[in-house]
Formats: structure tokens, C-alpha cells, sequence
């Protein structure tokens, strides 16, 4: 997915790029609990500790149906050793959703478009 080149789409990657690591991480976790809860699915509870070989590992939350989700946020972003760990050990139930600027751009890019769009009077 390339970035987007224009508007409030170039804005939100600008803006996406801009942000600490930390911000990004946060950011990045938001995002996978609207993608839970578009998955019908609920969020249970977050920073999971979760034992793993050596040691434990953190979930960045754990949903009602009992995946353990993962949120990365840019190019660069890699799973720890124990978070690959963690994934072997639970499988198909260990979701890694992996974002990036061009998201946050896809999202800012809807979002002007939309409140560009004029409405009559009559409200169409």
C-alpha cells in the first residue's frame, strides 16, 4: 500500500511520522481494539501477562473469545523473541496486526473527504 500523496490523507501520514515511538505504540494499540471491535469482539484485558519459555511476555490485550492480540506500528516494528514465542505457542489465537503511516493517511484522507462534501438545505 503506497502513501497517499494529497489532502488530509498526506496530512494524517505527515502527522503519523511525526509522532515518538511511544506515541506510535499507543497508537498503534488503539487501532487493534477498533479492529476487535470490528471483529465483534471485545477487548477483556490489556498488557496480558502471559508466561512464555524464559520468561513472560505481554499481550497488548486479550479478548473475550481468548486471542491474544499484538499491535505493531511501522515499517520497522518486529516482534520480541518472546512475543514469537508467544505466537508459536498459541497459534491461530496470537493476531499481530501490523499498521503503518498510510493507515492513519487512509483514515484522515475518508474523514476530509467526507466534511468536504456539501449538503443543501435539506440535508442531502
Amino acid at each position: 500500500m503506497g502513501e497517499p500523496r494529497t489532502g488530509g490523507a498526506k496530512a494524517g501520514v505527515e502527522a503519523a511520522n511525526a509522532l515518538s515511538p511511544r506515541a506510535k505504540g499507543v497508537l498503534g494499540e488503539g487501532l487493534s481494539v477498533i479492529k476487535t471491535l470490528g471483529q465483534r469482539d471485545l477487548p477483556k484485558e490489556f498488557q496480558a501477562k502471559e508466561p512464555v519459555r524464559g520468561g513472560f511476555t505481554r499481550a497488548d490485550h486479550v479478548t473475550t473469545r481468548g486471542r491474544f492480540v499484538e499491535s505493531k506500528f511501522g515499517p520497522g516494528a518486529r516482534l520480541t523473541p518472546r512475543q514469537r514465542e508467544a505466537q508459536q505457542k498459541f497459534g491461530p489465537n496470537y493476531r499481530v496486526d501490523r499498521w503503518g503511516p498510510q493507515h492513519i493517511g487512509l483514515g484522515a484522507g475518508a474523514a476530509t473527504g467526507a466534511a468536504s462534501v456539501s449538503m443543501d438545505d435539506d440535508g442531502r
